[in-house]
């Protein structure tokens, strides 16, 4: 069967809902051409609930666009400066988060996507009005090491449960539901039996925890969205504006699209590049597989599979480096590592899992006798190849990374760089209506990654607060029967660090929950020695030694 006989079977049954011309030539500009037979909008937020906002006209259209962009601007200007403390600059990021939340999307998935309820304009301003305080007594709040007043207790029970009631708006009942058992584990642990209870802790206490420490709603995952998630939703979002995603699909179709089953291959290829640079796997999925989809079934694809390959590449997305999402920032902060390190650990992961699917489509391709796309078709390299510039923000950034840099410092020089280079790219030029555009987009796309942060500190002070992490751990290290091996990820990580520029060097894992001091000593003081404090089971109690590859001198600093 030819390729015209093909395309004419594919508009008898149908395309799935999408619908792709016979054309001379596949490039980007046949992608818009197809994208446009369909709401991609719609589609995304049909799937997707970050997506599911509500769009309004006239003042209020501008006003959420204003907060946006402030929202941007705030992180870009305490990226440069570092103007705030960390409670300041987190409560702030709060702020915005909330605000936007309950202003953008309905308490219902059913409810109006145009109008704004009245009940949700007093959350925001409620949302805004829990961190301000924070902001505005921050000073009476660090001095005051007491418990809390009777209007700390008022404004933090109201933060907990507008952060919650968030949660389940943007992210899902899930995730909210878990943080509530949490909550309650930790108000009546006095009520289970055995292990696994606690003496229990008063609302006070646990609402003055939450609301009024560095730990908590204000604790690290939300520090991390603040400082460096945040800039690098932005980066990516201006890297869009570039025209970078359209380069990626031409980038792909040149590559592997007159090839056995090169369709299917295009579509793995356009999105593993679209990883690096997009936030959401749905996204992800619409940019490329309405183009792609419907390219596979045109060759002899069935739907199903066409479908199953753009899923699991875009979701493959997710984790190809330079941008992983907060995950891998939260994975750097609690372990030790460098995001540099987690970046390079991250390649070889996501290449093999490409290739995975990418040898997937090739096997069956060959099974079914599918060729590829004609030459003339595709996109030339003589044409692509000086476009190569628009990968240069991506270079700039990675490069930075690995070379030490701050991932704030990357971050804003990455987003620098893609700007000029926006303003350089003659087929997509960076307007100003389009520099607007990423600022809000940016604001937009860090929403459920910033709440799902904040909700995170419930959970995590929750579980430091009763002990629970000791406790799990204690019941590893005793199914583990003593063997380190299996044991060994329930351990304390010891990080050495320069004594004079706080520089990290070297990091160790512990099987033991109890690091509880080292010394440095043996010939050139090469040899860390770590003791580890037995708990109440006997578990522990040990002395381990480690052969450095830096010479020591106390003090160093031990983070667990």
């Amino acid at each position: 069967m030819s390729h015209k006989e093909r395309m004419k079977v594919i508009e008898q049954e149908g395309s799935g809902g999408f619908a792709l011309e016979e054309v001379e030539k596949l490039d980007s500009a046949t992608v818009e051409k197809v994208q446009g037979t369909v709401d991609v909008s719609e589609i995304v937020a049909k799937y997707d609930k970050e997506s599911a906002y509500r769009t309004f006209k006239g003042w209020l259209e501008v006003f959420i666009r204003v907060v946006c962009i402030a929202f941007s601007g705030f992180h870009l200007f305490t990226a440069a400066t570092g103007a705030y403390p960390p409670q300041i600059q987190r409560a702030v990021h709060l702020g915005f988060v909330l605000v936007l939340i309950y202003l953008l999307y309905p308490a219902r998935a059913t409810g109006s996507k145009h109008k704004l309820a009245w009940y949700d304009v007093l959350l925001a301003a409620a949302g805004a009005a829990v961190c301000g305080y924070i902001v505005w007594n921050y000073d009476v709040i660090v001095l005051d090491a007491g418990p809390p007043t009777e209007m700390d207790f008022f404004f933090g029970c109201a933060a907990i449960l507008l952060v919650l009631e968030a949660t389940r708006r943007i992210v899902g009942l899930p995730i909210t539901l878990v943080a509530i058992c949490f909550l309650l584990y930790a108000k009546f642990g006095n009520l289970i039996p055995g292990m696994m209870g606690h003496p229990g802790f008063s609302l006070k206490r646990i609402v003055g925890h939450m609301y009024l420490t560095t730990e908590g709603l204000f604790g690290m995952p939300l520090g991390v969205s603040a400082s460096f998630v945040f800039l690098f939703i932005l980066f990516g979002a201006f890297l869009h504006s570039t025209g970078l995603g359209k380069f990626f699909i031409d980038l792909a179709l040149a590559a592997a699209g007159r090839f056995v089953g090169g369709p299917a291959k295009v579509a793995v290829l356009a999105s593993g590049f679209f990883g690096t640079i997009s936030g959401s796997s749905v996204a992800n999925t619409v940019s490329t597989g309405t183009f792609t989809i419907p390219l596979m079934k045109s060759v002899g694809y069935r739907g199903a599979f066409a479908g199953a390959v753009e899923a699991a590449s875009s979701t493959g997305g997710q984790i190809m480096p330079p941008i992983m999402g907060a995950a891998a920032f939260i994975m750097a902060e609690m372990t030790g590592y460098e995001y540099s390190d987690i970046i390079v650990r991250a390649i070889l992961p996501a290449f093999l899992y490409f290739l995975g699917i990418f040898l997937g489509v090739h096997f069956k391709a060959k099974k079914l006798g599918l060729v590829g796309l004609k030459r003339e078709e595709l996109p030339k390299w003589k044409l692509l190849l000086p476009k190569i510039y628009l990968l240069l923000p991506l270079i700039i950034l990675t490069w930075m990374v690995i070379a030490g840099q701050t991932m704030a410092k990357s971050a804003i020089y990455g987003t620098i760089v893609a700007i000029v280079v926006g303003i350089i790219n003659k087929d997509d030029r960076m307007t100003p209506s389009k520099f607007v555009n990423g600022l809000e987009n940016g604001g937009k796309n860090c929403l459920s990654i910033g709440i799902a942060c904040g909700i995170a500190g419930i959970i995590s002070v929750c579980i430091t607060m009763t002990g629970l992490g000791g406790k799990l751990i204690t019941y590893v290290v005793k199914l583990s029967g003593g063997n380190l091996f299996i044991a060994l990820w329930g351990g304390h990580r010891v990080v050495c660090c320069d004594p004079a520029s706080g520089e990290r060097r070297e990091s160790y894992s512990f099987p033991d929950a109890r690091v509880s001091c080292c010394a440095f000593g043996g010939e050139d003081h090469r040899t860390l020695a770590v003791t580890t404090a037995a708990d109440e089971n006997g578990a522990g109690g040990y002395i381990y030694s480690v052969l450095t590859e830096h010479t020591g001198a106390a003090p160093y600093t031990i983070q667990t």
